[in-house]
């Protein structure tokens, strides 16, 4: 027995090393305490304190190995969690500006995470999603400033009258237009036809749909064609 528990002490530290977890590890120092209590138990006047000593000591290396194994699983549970947001963001020619609550809520996980933890984290879809929400809110910021700017002038009003509608806006942005009545006002030429007195002044709502990628808005204008009198528009 005595040569069984000194066999376990010797080999005690090179079996730690090549444990495969803290588990295995744990099971090495047991065997060999067990052995050593047993010669204990045999012969109450052999001297252990080496024995003893060196369980302890590679006690404190297993408990080592299981802080790290338990901070290791830590790690992987937080970026688990930032990799699930990130998965579930959209991909990024599906990102709109209705988005930037999800992106922004993915980059501030992820920046709350240790270093050790981010390197488990493939951020390449939050980088790609957020480059795209940068691009969706320049959009919407552009429809926005050219709907704010955005009119229609009237040529001529008093006679031959047209509307100037323009296709192209400001910011780079893009313009169809559609009209409630193409008859006395085009909105795709923006031609203008008086009606007869019989029909009497008509009124037209000029509808006109600004984009700039994803980005839209929509402005309409109020077009007042008279028999006579020179034709308006208000914009609405």
């Amino acid at each position: 027995m005595i040569a069984e528990a000194e066999e376990a002490i010797n080999g005690l530290s090179e079996a730690i090393k090549k444990a495969a977890n803290a588990k295995t590890a744990q099971e090495e120092v047991n065997n060999a305490k067990e052995k050593v209590e047993k010669v204990k138990e045999l012969d109450k006047k052999y001297d252990t304190t080496n024995w003893d000593k060196t369980i302890t000591d590679q006690q404190k290396v297993v408990d080592q190995i299981k802080e790290k194994e338990q901070k290791e699983e830590a790690d992987q549970v937080a970026a688990n969690k930032v990799k699930e947001l990130i998965d579930a963001l959209p991909t990024a020619d599906q990102v709109t500006i209705e988005h930037e609550g999800t992106i922004k809520a993915a980059r501030e996980a992820f920046n709350k995470l240790t270093a050790e933890q981010k390197a488990l984290v493939d951020i390449a879809k939050l980088e790609a999603v957020e480059s795209t929400l940068k691009d969706a809110i320049t959009n919407e910021q552009d429809v926005l400033e050219a709907k704010r700017v955005l009119d229609v002038e009237v040529k001529n009003p008093d006679r031959n009258p047209s509307l100037n509608v323009l296709k192209a806006g400001e910011k780079g942005t893009s313009i169809v237009w559609e009209s409630t009545n193409s008859k006395y006002a085009d909105a795709s030429t923006g031609k203008v036809n008086r009606p007869n007195r019989k029909d009497g002044e008509q009124t037209v709502t000029l509808t006109a749909t600004i984009t700039k990628g994803k980005a839209e808005v929509t402005q309409t204008f109020t077009v007042k064609v008279p028999v006579y009198l020179e034709v308006t528009v208000k914009k609405n």
